[in-house]
């Protein structure tokens, strides 16, 4: 999965989504998508209208971790957070759930994180992804659990730590009043 675009002051903005798939015994399968103004060019060249915040496959990772790390949206258990997701096939409305927050066993130790679960229903045959975000890193991903149908899953766990940049101390606390 690989996701071209820009960091703007309402999040991500992808302009150009990849994505290749080779599973055993299966004839491997690509897709792209583009992000063309106001539009989505889906893989079978339609275009639709661009939702306002759409996301792909990849950039929606960074895309929810930026809506925690702003408070823009809040880590609450039981709070549902709408990303408007375009696929290669579609585009709509992906509701994620958090689940809750937990401790993780990472090769860094315990990390505690938010579990975030997409709510059905799915479309058919689509990737769907966990996500476990950890505040102690910028809210940045430590966990991914890929699933595709058929009981084909593949778990991402954080082995090294990010490179991230110290927060200044007098930076404010973000917030939707406040954004970066």
């Amino acid at each position: 999965l690989v996701s071209a675009g820009r960091s703007t002051p309402r999040g991500s903005a992808p302009e150009r989504y990849d994505e290749e798939t080779q599973i055993l015994w299966r004839t491997p399968r690509g897709f792209s998508v583009r992000f063309e103004g106001g539009d989505v060019v889906l893989a079978q060249g339609q275009r639709l209208p661009s939702p306002a915040g759409v996301q792909d496959s990849a950039s929606q990772f960074v895309h929810l971790t930026w809506l925690l790390l702003t408070g823009r949206e809040p880590a609450r258990t039981g709070h549902v957070i709408t990303v408007p997701l375009a696929l290669p096939g579609s585009v709509g409305p992906w509701r994620y759930e958090v689940v809750g927050d937990s401790s993780l066993d990472t090769a860094l130790g315990p990390v505690r994180a938010w579990h975030l679960r997409p709510q059905a229903p799915l479309p058919p045959n689509a990737l769907a992804a966990q996500v476990w975000l950890a505040p102690s890193y910028q809210y940045l991903p430590v966990q991914i659990r890929i699933e595709q149908g058929d009981g084909l899953w593949l778990l991402l766990t954080l082995a090294a730590p990010p490179l991230q940049e110290a927060v200044p101390a007098d930076n404010p606390q973000p917030s939707k009043e406040n954004p970066p």
